[in-house]
């Protein structure tokens, strides 16, 4: 049975050769454990294949310093129909748009709430509203662009409308 797709998003600051190296591994782990799961739904495939990535982040963390894990933000989605599960560490918010209303579902992971030895401990899960979407954005965009804003970019255009939009603001905002 199809258990749906797999999108993985990674943000690195100021990453070495061995942290875009351990990155990729996550990203590989996860594909491959997600896809080769015995479940036959989303959610659960999601789980096993993050137990595998979980205990692969902290035996890497154990020959290496940890400094990578808070300097990456991961987000993670496995999604089927209208199901999405996801799990992220980093700065990386999530946002429940609606016609009306745009809502916060989680916030960013500070970078001394990481576990070393299970990154990646909560999934969200849940069905999507109809006529809803999701926005997932690193936290430093809400400095630039209001919540209120995203929502009405997201709401008026399609997905590549609206990110090209977002992106053209990004444009005009000062350099940090």
């Amino acid at each position: 049975e199809q258990i749906g797709e797999l999108i993985l998003m990674v943000e690195i600051c100021g990453a070495k050769e061995n942290t875009k190296k351990i990155i990729s591994h996550i990203v590989e782990d996860t594909e491959y454990h997600y896809f080769n799961s015995i479940a036959k739904h989303a959610e659960k495939a999601l789980e096993d294949a993050l137990q595998k990535v979980n205990f692969a982040v902290s035996e890497t963390i154990k020959h290496t310093k940890k400094e990578w894990l808070a300097s990456s933000s991961v987000l993670i989605i496995a999604h089927y129909g209208n199901e999405v599960n996801f799990t992220q560490i980093g700065k990386i918010n999530a946002f429940l748009i609606s016609d009306k209303e745009s809502s916060q579902i989680i916030d960013p992971t500070e970078e001394n709430e990481i576990n070393p030895v299970k990154p990646f401990g909560n999934i969200y899960s849940g069905s999507m509203p109809e006529n809803s979407a999701l926005l997932f954005v690193t936290s430093s965009i809400l400095d630039y662009i209001s919540q209120e804003k995203l929502r009405k970019i997201c709401k008026e255009q399609s997905t590549e409308i609206a990110s090209k939009h977002i992106k053209d603001l990004l444009k005009k905002a000062p350099k940090t």
